[in-house]
């Protein structure tokens, strides 16, 4: 919520370029050191995307705006009086999905190396992976802690764990174009993010990349197995799970628009 005075007189109103005009305000917000209030005790119901194929469409759009203002307000953020932690909160909320964008082009590019020169790369270096696993480990446990105080039970909370890394994996090709398109100054058209009844009305066929991706992986790690390249074939075949896992929960969702 945004007062009317203080976005006509200080911000001079919305900026219609962005697609995400609610985080671009928030930046500008911050280059004038204002603060914003959390109303953490009043509860706001917003509707959310139900379906797999909703949640891309959002997500799609999502991490565009969010990179496009990313980069258009990133002098603001950084001229802001704001502390150096409140900035890098702000920067790295708007590019939250960077590191799984960029473990799927680290995979594109490690799946055509062992094609070209199958060795066990992760074992040789493991190191390089150590900042992320340490990483992984942080957010899991805050993850866990977090749905334990609502009450979940320890196997729901790590199948909702599973289920949200799985959904992150699936999601990184659709990102990942996103980011660049953004990234490379592209203007891009988005739809509306279907909800409630206009979830359920499936449209035209669509390229399957989901599935595509998850074989591709799957294919590459158990040839490596077989190849006694152990590590990295154990990797390549974790990393086929997320998407082979959308792809059997939400076969119509893959399939359609």
């Amino acid at each position: 919520m945004y007062r009317v005075d203080f976005l006509r007189k200080k911000l001079n109103g919305w900026d219609e370029e962005r697609i995400q005009d609610d985080l671009e305000i928030g930046c500008r917000i911050m280059s004038l050191n204002k603060k914003i209030l959390f109303l953490d005790k009043d509860p706001v119901y917003v509707e959310i995307p139900r379906r797999y194929r909703s949640l891309r469409l959002q997500q799609d759009r999502w991490v565009y705006g969010a990179t496009d203002v990313a980069i258009t307000r990133f002098t603001h953020l950084m001229r802001s009086k704001q502390p150096w932690y409140a900035k890098f909160d702000a920067l790295y909320y708007l590019l939250q999905y960077l590191p799984a964008i960029s473990t799927f082009i680290g995979f594109l590019i490690l799946s055509f190396i062992v094609l070209l020169e199958p060795q066990d790369y992760i074992r040789e270096y493991w190191f390089l992976g150590l900042p992320w696993m340490i990483l992984a480990f942080i957010y899991g446990k805050y993850y866990v802690d977090s749905l334990r105080e609502y009450g979940y039970s320890v196997w729901r909370t790590i199948v909702n764990l599973g289920r949200s890394a799985a959904l992150t994996v699936s999601l990184t090709p659709t990102l990942t174009k996103s980011f660049f398109q953004a990234l490379l100054r592209l203007k891009v058209g988005f739809k509306r993010t279907p909800k409630g009844r206009y979830e359920h009305l499936l449209s035209n066929i669509r390229v399957p990349i989901e599935t595509i991706v998850g074989l591709y992986a799957l294919f590459i790690g158990i040839n490596l197995l077989i190849n006694q390249i152990l590590y990295t074939g154990g990797w390549f075949l974790s990393y086929s799970l997320g998407y082979i896992y959308a792809t059997i929960r939400w076969w119509k969702d893959i399939i359609y628009r």
